[in-house]
C-alpha cells in the first residue's frame, strides 16, 4: 500500500514538474531573429503543419511546445491563414497570438492622381502579391466585368487615386473596387456641398469637370479659378478649349506639345471643335480637383493660359487673353 501511495506521489510530482517546466518554457522561450522571416499559412493547414513551418523556417526552436501551448490555450482551431512576418524578438506566446489575431503582412499600391485608367490596369496586373484577374479588362468593359453600377459608358475617371493596402493573394480587381467605392463617396460629399454657381446637372458631369481641372492645374487657388472659367463657359455655351481634352483625344500620338492639326482632330474630346463637356472624364481626379469642380471661384474670367511655372494667367476678355498668350506662350 505504501508503495502505491509513494508511486502516486512521485507521479503527481512528475506531472506537476512537467507542467511547471512547460509553463516556464513557454513563458521564457523567446529568440531574437537576425532578419525578418515570412511564413505563408494556407487555408486548411493543421496545427501540426503550422508548427512544422514555424520550426523549419526558424521562427521557433521546436514545434512541440508550440503545439502544446495552442492546445492548452484552446486556440489550435483559431489560427488564421495568410502571410505573416516575424522579426526581432519573438516568443511562443507572441507567435501564437499573432496567428490568432490574423496580423498578416500588408502591402501598398499607389494609384496616381491625374492618370488614365489604362495606367492603373497595367500597374495592377503586375503588382507583386496581387492575383491578376484583370486580363482582358479595358476601360470600355471594366464596369461590366467587375459588375460595378454606374451610369457611365466606360470606366475612365471612376476610380479614386490613393494609396491602397492589400494582402497577399487578394485580387487586383479588389483594389479597383475599393477605388470605385471611394470615388463615389468623394463625389457624394462634394455634390452635397456644391455651389449654386456650377453649371452641371449630375455628379458624373461634375467629375468630368474635375478631371479637366486635375490636368490643368495643381495650384489650389488656380484650381477653383479654372473651375470658374469652365462653368462660366458652359453657361455661355462657349467652346471650352481645354488642351488636356485634346491631348486625351490624340492619345499615344501626342508628342509633348499640341500642334495645329491636333486642334482639328475629329473627336468628341476635342473641346476646340465640340461645345459642352467631353463624353467622360479624361483622368483620375484628386479630392482637391473634385471640390474645386463643385465650388468654382466667382468672377468674370473666361480665359486662362499657363505661365510655364505651374501657375496660370487668367483674363476676362479675349484681348487680355491674347496678350497673355503672346507673353507666356509665343515668347517662350
Amino acid at each position: 500500500m505504501r508503495w502505491l501511495v509513494l508511486t502516486a506521489v512521485i507521479l503527481v510530482l512528475i506531472v506537476a514538474g512537467a507542467v511547471f517546466y512547460s509553463h516556464r518554457y513557454v513563458n521564457d522561450a523567446s529568440r531574437s531573429l537576425d532578419q525578418p522571416i515570412d511564413i505563408l499559412i494556407q487555408h486548411g493547414d493543421s496545427l501540426a503543419v503550422v508548427a512544422d513551418k514555424l520550426e523549419q523556417s526558424g521562427v521557433i526552436e521546436h514545434a512541440l511546445p508550440f503545439k502544446w501551448l495552442a492546445r492548452y490555450e484552446e486556440k489550435d482551431g483559431k489560427l488564421r491563414a495568410g502571410e505573416y512576418r516575424f522579426e526581432g524578438d519573438v516568443s511562443l506566446v507572441g507567435v501564437l497570438q499573432k496567428l490568432v489575431d490574423g496580423s498578416v503582412v500588408t502591402y501598398e499600391v499607389q494609384l496616381r492622381e491625374g492618370a488614365r485608367l489604362e495606367e492603373y490596369l497595367v500597374l495592377l496586373r503586375s503588382t507583386e502579391k496581387l492575383v491578376n484577374d484583370l486580363s482582358g479588362v479595358t476601360p470600355a468593359n471594366i464596369l461590366e466585368r467587375l459588375q460595378l453600377r454606374s451610369s457611365a459608358t466606360h470606366g475612365e475617371g471612376l476610380f479614386y487615386p490613393d494609396t491602397y493596402q492589400y494582402r497577399r493573394g487578394e485580387s487586383a480587381s479588389s483594389v479597383l473596387k475599393q477605388a470605385f467605392d471611394l470615388m463615389n463617396h468623394e463625389l457624394s460629399l462634394a455634390w452635397f456641398s456644391r455651389s449654386d454657381d456650377i453649371y452641371v446637372d449630375t455628379k458624373y458631369e461634375m467629375l468630368i469637370v474635375a478631371s479637366m481641372i486635375e490636368r490643368e492645374s495643381h495650384i489650389a487657388d488656380d484650381r477653383s479659378r479654372v473651375s470658374g472659367v469652365i462653368h462660366r463657359r458652359l453657361k455661355k455655351d462657349m467652346y471650352l478649349q481645354i488642351d488636356p481634352t485634346v491631348i486625351y483625344a490624340v492619345g499615344e500620338d501626342f508628342r509633348g506639345r499640341l500642334r495645329t492639326k491636333d486642334l482639328r482632330i475629329d473627336s468628341p474630346y476635342n473641346t476646340y471643335r465640340v461645345k459642352g463637356l467631353p463624353p467622360s472624364p479624361i483622368c483620375a481626379s484628386s479630392r482637391e480637383a473634385i471640390r474645386a469642380a463643385a465650388n468654382p471661384a466667382p468672377g468674370k474670367e473666361l480665359f486662362f493660359v499657363s505661365r510655364g511655372d505651374g501657375t496660370s494667367q487668367f483674363s476676362e476678355t479675349l484681348s487680355e487673353h491674347n496678350q497673355a498668350v503672346a507673353r507666356y506662350i509665343l515668347n517662350r
